[in-house]
């Protein structure tokens, strides 16, 4: 032991880390072994790591091209005579830390996406052990655009020339370490635009339709606000769409938006006029008649006085269908038969649009059998001849023999007369009475009384 102890030269070993004992990972390290001993001019330099040998070499410095975790220890070096005995004690450790290299955040406030003329802050954040200060650099568009010891960089009024992609990155102030690059940040620039109002299905309405008005801005921008306004009075802050479930007369007028985001107002959009009509219903009209004899020719009209429609799409019904059997605006039948008695209404709708007219009330055609053609010339025999028993008139008459004072001649020609003054009289009293007698059958059938009652071909009189 003696021995041996008389070998070690009094001298003091250093071990020291350049650039420092915290690094990053992929950093350039260096282990030094500095000897301060005297008369002796070339080492033999030993590293130890965490206690067990690690390398020997000649030189005093040993590097670590790319520094990852698993270099990270403690370190301690001595120095041995090159060509001699003498040696060193063991330096006293240095411990070498490897971190992750820190990737920092860039951040864009108040937003990124912004309108011409806001003020705008980049902000770069990076955790960085043992790093107490950073020089940051910010990069646009993959170039370098500015350097500067503040965390944040800002544009006092933003121009869409400032809009672009931003990273950045540190480095650590009178020290080696870097920080990774962030990554990259998005700065949309717009000019603020009015947003355009759209109403659905159309602007022109009628009462119990239903109508949305939506208002849209181009720029895409969360937590936009809308404002509504009505004739240009006072605003209703809303969502985006307005929706009136069944509009009436008073909701028409002039309807405009417009929208605040970022602190920012936008234009009025372009106003949108609301007409809204009374909802017109439709109205069946029947030629000749609503009731009619088989084989007759009967058309049925749908009329629908609607304001601002100038064409419509009719449908006719019957009875409980819910078939339509028709889309024309008159509807003929011809010839009439007994299937198609019953109860017909309509209704339109627009064509080219959306608005539809109140269905109208139901008409109901009445069939009855073929109405006898002797009608007329039975009572028109009977009438004459009643007229003519009454006044004792015949034909037979105009041959009688001559009475006192009277010439056959002058006789003759005065019952003549007579016999025509009664036969005009006949015709036109037989006239009024079939007329009668129609206007009756007209309100029996009216009132329900006369359905599908059916004439018999034989005369209704006994002329004889």
């Amino acid at each position: 032991v003696l021995v041996l102890i008389s070998h070690i030269h009094s001298g003091h070993t250093k071990a020291t880390i350049k650039p420092a004992q915290h690094v990053f990972r992929g950093d350039t390290v260096t282990l030094r072994c500095d000897i301060d001993g005297e008369g002796v001019t070339s080492w033999q330099y030993s590293w130890y790591k965490d206690g067990s040998f690690y390398s020997s070499s000649e030189l005093q410095e040993h590097t670590f091209g790319s520094v990852t975790e698993s270099d990270a220890g403690k370190y301690s070096c001595y120095g041995a005579e090159r060509g001699g005995s003498r040696s060193l004690q063991h330096s006293y450790a240095v411990t070498l830390t490897v971190s992750e290299r820190p990737k920092p955040k860039a951040t864009i406030k108040p937003a990124q996406h912004v309108f011409k003329g806001d003020t705008v802050t980049l902000r770069c954040d990076i955790d960085g052990e043992g790093v107490t200060s950073w020089q940051y650099s910010w990069y646009k568009d993959g170039s370098f655009y500015s350097s500067s010891e503040l965390q944040e960089h800002t544009f006092r009024s933003v121009t869409e020339s400032n809009a672009g992609k931003y990273f950045c990155y540190g480095a650590e102030r009178g020290g080696s370490h870097r920080s990774q690059h962030s990554y990259a940040v998005t700065l949309t620039v717009s000019d603020i635009s009015k947003p355009t109002l759209t109403v659905e299905p159309q602007s022109s309405l009628f009462t119990g339709d239903s109508v949305t008005l939506r208002c849209e801005v181009d720029q895409l921008w969360d937590g936009w606000e809308f404002f509504w306004s009505k004739n240009s009075n006072t605003e209703s802050t809303e969502a985006s769409t307005k929706t009136i479930d069944a509009v009436k007369v008073s909701d028409g007028g002039e309807y405009r938006c417009r929208a605040r985001g970022g602190g920012h107002y936008t234009d009025y959009s372009k106003p949108v006029t609301m007409t809204i009509y009374e909802r017109p219903k439709a109205k069946v009209s029947i030629k000749p008649d609503q009731h009619v004899f088989g084989g007759d020719t009967v058309t049925l009209r749908c009329d629908i006085d609607g304001e601002g429609v100038t064409s419509w799409q009719y449908s006719w019904y019957k009875d409980s269908s819910n078939s339509v059997f028709s889309e024309l605006q008159e509807h003929a039948f011809s010839p009439f038969t007994e299937s198609d008695a019953g109860k017909y209404f309509c209704y339109g709708a627009e064509r080219g649009g959306s608005r539809t007219s109140n269905i109208s009330d139901a008409v109901t055609l009445t069939v009855s059998g073929e109405f006898d053609h002797l009608f007329t010339y039975t009572h028109s025999l009977y009438v004459i001849k009643l007229l003519i028993s009454l006044f004792q008139i015949e034909p037979r008459q105009f041959t009688a023999p001559l009475q006192a004072g009277h010439s056959a001649g002058s006789l003759q020609m005065l019952h003549q007369v007579r016999y025509n003054v009664l036969h005009v009289v006949a015709t036109q009293l037989t006239g009024f009475i079939n007329w009668f007698y129609m206007c009756m059958y007209w309100c029996q059938w009216r009132t329900g009384h006369l359905e599908h009652q059916e004439f018999s071909r034989g005369p209704l009189y006994n002329v004889g």
